[in-house]
């Protein structure tokens, strides 16, 4: 044992892990961030977009004609354009919800406009009365035919 220069009393003795501590030696063993590290609050940047708008709207277009051609599949179409089927969702679903353009103000009713609401009101009312009374006739003549009055 001379080969050896250790001296047995310096060598400090590993600390005594008990069952439930184990968990707690770990973390202290896991590195601490750093000041950097702290700026990140886990959040990522958003990315600038990769395709406009009209892009979007021209894979998506191309991808409908392809899959409505019966020739590829939905992600054989989405892959030949670039994006995968999630991305093709998610485009859809963009394009779906759209806020509708803004409307020009409503114009101020004037008495002339509204004299005209009422008069197409009451050629509704005189249409319908004659309608009802054509269906009314057939409807008789019908029964007739079958016997079933």
């Amino acid at each position: 044992m001379a080969e050896n220069n250790i001296d047995e009393d310096n060598v400090p003795a590993a600390p005594e892990v008990k069952a439930g501590d184990e968990k707690k030696v770990k973390a202290a063993r896991q590195k601490k961030p750093t000041s950097s590290a702290k700026a990140n609050t886990g959040h990522k940047a958003p990315r600038a977009a990769r395709h406009t708008e009209e892009e979007k709207t021209a894979k998506l277009a191309k991808i409908a004609d392809l899959v409505g051609d019966g020739s590829l599949t939905l992600k054989e179409a989405a892959t030949r354009m670039g994006i995968s089927e999630n991305t093709y969702y998610l485009w859809k679903k963009a394009a779906s919800v759209k806020p509708p353009p803004l409307q020009q103000p409503a114009e101020i009713q004037t008495e002339s406009s509204l004299s005209e609401l009422i008069d197409l009101e009451q050629e509704n009312i005189r249409l319908r009365k004659k309608l009802v009374g054509k269906l009314r006739a057939e409807n008789a003549e019908l029964r007739k035919k079958l016997g079933v009055e």
